[in-house]
């Protein structure tokens, strides 16, 4: 059940706005214009983690937290 905030978020994105630039389940246009607040929680290393603001759930607001990595911080870039 820890997933129902960051699923019922998924679904709310999948009903939006019919009118806007539609991909699949998501809104690019509200997605392109509206970036949401994040924070580095672990910004060192080749995978880093950071939290960034989710959708309100029940009226509270929410947080999430995802890992980052990149062909760069991975080591794997090509020139």
């Amino acid at each position: 059940m820890r997933n129902r905030p960051l699923t019922l978020s998924l679904c709310a994105l999948m009903t939006g706005a019919v009118s806007a630039e539609q991909v699949g389940p998501w809104n690019l246009d509200a997605l392109k214009s509206q970036v949401p607040a994040m924070q580095w929680v672990k910004h060192e290393g080749a995978v880093q983690s950071l939290t960034y603001a989710g959708e309100k759930y029940e009226g509270h607001d929410t947080e999430v937290f995802a890992f980052y990595a990149s062909p760069i911080t991975l080591g794997e870039a090509k020139p």
